[in-house]
């Protein structure tokens, strides 16, 4: 493994015209990724919204196929 002990901010001498007013820029540390290392509950959010989109899918169907099928019965008026 690497050594990943933080290195102090590099600190340019202090001038005293007029750049020493603008802001600093500060530079992230390339070294280390810009994502959080613990993926897994996004992963897991987007694995279950996926099956929950599909189980609806499923169902919508089944629900147009039990109405499809409900209608396709002949109907006849009776006389009450």
């Amino acid at each position: 493994m690497t050594d990943r002990t933080p290195r102090p901010p590099r600190r340019s001498a202090e001038r005293n015209d007029a750049t020493s007013d603008a802001p600093r820029v500060v530079r992230r540390d390339r070294t280390r990724p810009s994502t959080p290392k613990k993926r897994w509950p996004r992963r897991l959010l987007i694995g279950s919204v996926a099956v929950a989109a599909a189980v609806a899918l499923v169902a919508a169907a089944g629900a147009a196929w039990g109405v499809w099928s409900i209608n396709r019965v002949g109907r006849e008026d009776l006389k009450l």
